[in-house]
Parts: structure tokens; sequence; C-alpha cells
């Protein structure tokens, strides 16, 4: 954050740069996430509106919301609402139902595994992403977590490819982030362990035919030589 916070502005403005609005992201994850807990009071809520919204003025363009209510729904379906096991019939509800299971699955990776609240929202976006593409592609899906390796192969390919392949380390990272989902998962009562061992598998098989290609050629991939990969580091925000 010392780096990406003296530098995010320029990079976000700067006119050589492709794909520059994501420094913006780990920045609202950071300044929100300085203000995120349960026991929330109105004058609490009203310092993490004001937070982000000078960021928003910084990068208006990046449409970042900041109102009141907005910011109670966010913390209610982050800390209160439990998911159901019923799943919505219908698009809308469908699109609240995931965003409500990411929201819950980035507070357990910030709680559980001790991620940062940086760490933590990359990992849950990836997985939201997933959970998104048959909605995104106009269809409505008929079971709320259908994990194959055809799927999951199928996501890689067509989110994470560059003009050398695949995007190796991002690759890596949301079959990682798919591992913790597995476990989250089970801890919501939404998987059963046959199916959270399921998806682990798949998320390891995957793992190894992307880390056997690409190990020796990115040195960048062998910080996961070890998967799953738990850094055991601390939590800074």
């Amino acid at each position: 954050m010392n780096l990406l916070g003296d530098i995010y502005l320029q990079v976000y403005y700067s006119p050589k740069l492709m794909g520059s609005y994501e420094s913006v992201d780990p920045i609202l994850a950071w300044t929100s996430g300085r203000h995120l807990k349960k026991d929330h009071r109105d004058i609490d809520l009203d310092v993490l509106i004001a937070d982000v919204k000078n960021l928003s003025d910084k990068v208006p363009d990046m449409g970042i919301y900041t109102s009141k209510e907005y910011w109670k729904n966010f913390l209610e379906e982050m800390y209160v609402k439990i998911p159901s096991a019923d799943f919505p019939s219908d698009r809308d509800g469908v699109k609240c139902y995931y965003r409500n299971i990411t929201l819950r699955f980035r507070l357990f990776l910030h709680n559980a595994k001790k991620k940062s609240w940086i760490g933590a929202d990359h990992l849950s976006r990836s997985v939201s992403e997933f959970l998104f593409t048959p909605i995104s592609k106009n269809k409505r899906p008929k079971a709320p977590f259908k994990f194959t390796a055809d799927l999951i192969e199928r996501h890689i390919l067509d989110d994470y490819r560059d003009i050398m392949g695949i995007k190796s380390i991002n690759a890596i990272s949301f079959l990682q982030a798919l591992y913790y989902f597995a476990e989250y998962l089970q801890e919501e009562n939404l998987f059963n362990a046959d199916d959270r061992k399921n998806l682990e598998e798949i998320t390891l098989s995957l793992f190894k035919r992307i880390y056997d290609s690409y190990a020796s050629t990115e040195y960048g991939v062998r910080v996961f030589k070890s998967f799953p990969f738990f850094d055991g580091g601390s939590r800074t925000s």
C-alpha cells in the first residue's frame, strides 16, 4: 500500500497504460476495509463513506458507490445475512444471492484465512466472475454451484488468456480462490464433505498442469509451488 498509494493516480490517468483502472480496486478495498466491522454505528458509517467519497472524487469515472444505503446493505450482506440453501428462480434474485455469497466469502478470507482486505477482495472477485459467467451470457444457472474441470478450465481459457497462452499467475490465483471457496461453502452448509473434496481435487489437478507448463519460464509461478498457497502472513488492514 505504501507504493500503490503513492502511484495509483499516475497509473490510473496514464494514457500509455491499458487496464490502468485495475490499480483502483485494491485502493478501494483497503479504504473501505479499514472501517468494516459487524457492530458498526452511524458515525462509523459516516467515516467510511467520507473516505470512500474522497477516493471517488479522485477517480470519478470508476463509478464508486458512496451512498449510505449502499454501504448499509453491503455490511448487512457481509456480516448479518446468511445465505439460504434455496436458490432463487429469477435472474435478479440470483444476482443478489451471488453477491451475498461473495461478500460472505470475502469476510471468510479475511477472518479465517487471515488475508488482508485487498487480498480477500481480489480472491472473492475472481470467484464472483466465475459464478456470474452464465448470467453475463443471458442465462440463468440451474444450480448455484456447478464446478467441473471442463467449466473451470474453459473459464481460465476465456478470462485469463493472452497472446502467449494464459496468464498463469492470474489462473493459479483463481484456482487458489476456488480451493478456499470449497471450504467456505462447507462452513456455510452449502457444500457437503464430498462436494468440497471434489472441488479441491479439481483445483489441485488444474494447478499442477499449469505449474508444470509455466514454472520453468515464469519465475512468479514458482511462488505457488506449495499449493494451496498458505502464506502465513499477518493482516495489515
